[in-house]
């Protein structure tokens, strides 16, 4: 169903109907789509990962009442917040698990050991997911750890890493740009 798509352009009041109708041109790109079962409950679901993830350092009860749900960046292009799940299991790090709102039908789309997590500014084609970022600390007082890009993988239906950029203690080499200086 095509919808009109309005714009304040001082078009008269009166202008015929057809003359406010959005051209192809105009027409926002097309969100991205995934097949699969919705989650109805974002946190139950997470909880549900996470214990069977993380048994060894923490117990299941203490994993659902850390369990925290957030909005995230809108990644697929639907015009709605995705969803992220943590908890912090470890010092520095937080487990989490990402949801995409796929257009009012949340899916699972990965999950990520990360201090921080972002959707990547990189421009990606229409229709297309966003890439997701992410800093995992390492030591060093907050100096070593990589930065990993990760890629929606449509087949594998969840993210899958891309690309890695490793930040050492040797502070003495040639560090990448992107890594933390003192």
């Amino acid at each position: 169903m095509e919808t009109a798509s309005i714009e304040s352009k001082g078009a008269p009041e009166d202008a015929p109907a057809e003359a406010l109708k959005a051209s192809p041109k105009e027409e926002a790109p097309k969100a991205a789509k995934i097949q699969g079962e919705c989650v109805k409950d974002v946190k139950a679901d997470a909880v549900a990962r996470l214990t069977n993830k993380l048994t060894d350092v923490m117990e299941s009860d203490e994993i659902e009442a850390s369990v925290q749900v957030r909005d995230f960046a809108d990644l697929d292009g639907d015009g709605a917040s995705e969803m992220e799940a943590t908890v912090f299991p470890y010092a520095s790090n937080m487990e989490v698990v990402l949801y995409l709102s796929n257009q009012g039908c949340a899916v699972y789309a990965g999950d990520f050991l990360a201090s921080s997590i972002e959707a990547s500014s990189e421009k990606s084609e229409p229709g297309a997911i966003k890439r997701v970022r992410t800093w995992t600390k390492g030591g060093c007082a907050g100096l070593e750890g990589d930065f990993e890009t990760y890629a929606f993988d449509g087949a594998k239906k969840m993210f899958v890493g891309a690309e890695t950029i490793s930040c050492s203690c040797d502070l003495t080499k040639d560090r990448p740009k992107e890594c933390p200086t003192p």
